[in-house]
């Protein structure tokens, strides 16, 4: 599982890295360009994510938040793969 802070109607699809919410959890936020309606900002966000992590868009999936900016994804696979992965996409420069 993987919590997501979702910008949608941004200038341009990018992952800025790991963000401390209110709550103090913490999420990775991701800006797309597409806009929040009949779940395109959703699509956007689980191909970016797809993309940047090198799975197939059918390996992850919104679980929770479909309406919301704060959203929670499934990624199915090996768990030592997803973790190298997410550790590798969130020391880069954001993209």
């Amino acid at each position: 599982m993987l919590d997501i802070r979702l910008i949608p109607g941004a200038a341009n699809d990018a992952i800025d890295g790991v963000v401390e919410r209110g709550d103090g959890s913490c999420a990775l936020k991701i800006r797309v360009r597409a806009r929040p309606e009949k779940g395109r900002a959703n699509a956007a966000t689980v191909g970016l994510l797809a993309k940047k992590l090198s799975f197939a868009k059918s390996d992850l999936s919104v679980v929770t938040g479909f309406k919301d900016r704060n959203k929670r994804i499934l990624i199915c696979g090996d768990p030592t793969v997803i973790s190298a992965r997410l550790k590798i996409l969130t020391t880069d420069p954001p993209s």
